[in-house]
């Protein structure tokens, strides 16, 4: 009886220590893996300086080819001004060209704002008053505006439709391309922004 009692217990302890063999007696926390980053961290820009190369198909007389630097602040929140200095070349003479505006913007969604600019356009002969209804979005690295712009003349009124798209390179700085569309000319621009 003490024989078969000792042979059970000893085989317990070795089927005890069987199943512990291993482990050190510590508790071990599970780790859960790191998220991965998110790519092109950041909303939909504000603050930027644009340079661009621009080109304009006009439908009655030559085709123009310039430039364009645009500055972007947005100083409160759903507010920003904006301004623009271009040069054109028309018949071997330098057309310069100048834009000052505001806008308002408010998110419709997560990624989605609907904003309303208006301002002035300013050039060697006339002032141009504008409003430009747009939306932005932006999709990762991908940021998009689309919209209408609305220039009024002293003696009539002539609309246009645009869309840009902006995909962030590296940290701060995006490729852009922009295109518009009105009776008179269709326009492309084409460079870099710098958001900060």
């Amino acid at each position: 009886m003490i024989k078969s009692l000792a042979i059970s217990c000893l085989l317990a302890i070795a089927a005890v220590s069987t199943a512990t063999a291993g482990t050190s007696g510590k508790s071990s926390k599970a780790v859960a893996p790191m998220a991965p980053p998110v790519a092109c961290p950041g909303g939909i820009a504000y603050n930027t300086v644009e340079a661009d190369y621009v080109h304009i198909w006009a439908d009655e007389g030559e085709d123009l080819d310039g430039a364009n630097l645009e500055l972007t602040y947005s100083p409160f929140a759903h507010i920003y001004v904006t301004g623009t200095a271009s040069v054109l070349e028309l018949d071997g003479d330098d057309i310069w060209g100048y834009t000052a505006g505001a806008g308002f913007f408010t998110p419709i969604a997560e990624n989605i704002d609907i904003v309303l600019e208006a301002g002035a356009q300013f050039d060697e002969s006339e002032t141009i008053f504008y409003a430009r209804p747009h939306l932005r979005a932006k999709f990762g690295c991908l940021e998009l505006h689309a919209g209408a712009k609305l220039y009024c003349y002293d003696d009539n009124n002539q609309w246009g439709g645009f869309v840009s798209a902006y995909y962030e390179v590296c940290p701060n700085v995006d490729l852009g391309v922009t295109g518009l569309y009105t009776e008179d000319a269709t326009s492309i621009q084409a460079g870099m922004r710098f958001k900060f």
